[in-house]
């Protein structure tokens, strides 16, 4: 499957996009845009959440199993319904990416990374709530 923009314009206006990789690519040149690809995970390094406006780090050992859970999800393309719980994803490549993660009725246990969606991930949702 292919990448799914979502992106909210200055009025607050919610749009998402179906794959183009033309638009895909004037994106990620002129605003910065991106998704952290699946074959990238491994170079997630470090972990911090973001809750309430504090921050927290998560240990090297949760951040393994992040990384191996993160590993076994689907990707798709689908809503992403609101987060409850963020977080900042900073790899080996000095490049930052943000976490959202959603658990409830809507949500279905859903995690997206720079926009990416995916499914099943109540072990990662559980691996960052347990920092709080």
């Amino acid at each position: 499957m292919g990448n799914i923009l979502h992106f909210y314009d200055t009025s607050g206006e919610d749009y998402r996009i179906d794959p183009n990789e033309e638009l895909v690519k004037f994106i990620t040149k002129y605003a910065g845009y991106r998704v952290l690809s699946a074959t990238d995970f491994d170079k997630i390094k470090r972990i911090t959440v973001k809750y309430n406006e504090e921050e927290y780090e998560l240990s090297d050992d949760a951040t393994k199993k992040f990384v191996k859970a993160l590993r076994k999800l689907d990707k798709r393309q689908d809503e992403f319904h609101d987060s409850n719980l963020a977080a900042i994803a900073y790899t080996s490549d000095g490049d930052m990416y943000h976490i959202k993660a959603a658990a409830g009725e809507y949500s279905e246990n859903d995690i997206a990374i720079e926009g990416a969606c995916y499914s099943n991930a109540e072990n990662l949702i559980h691996l960052l709530e347990k920092q709080k």
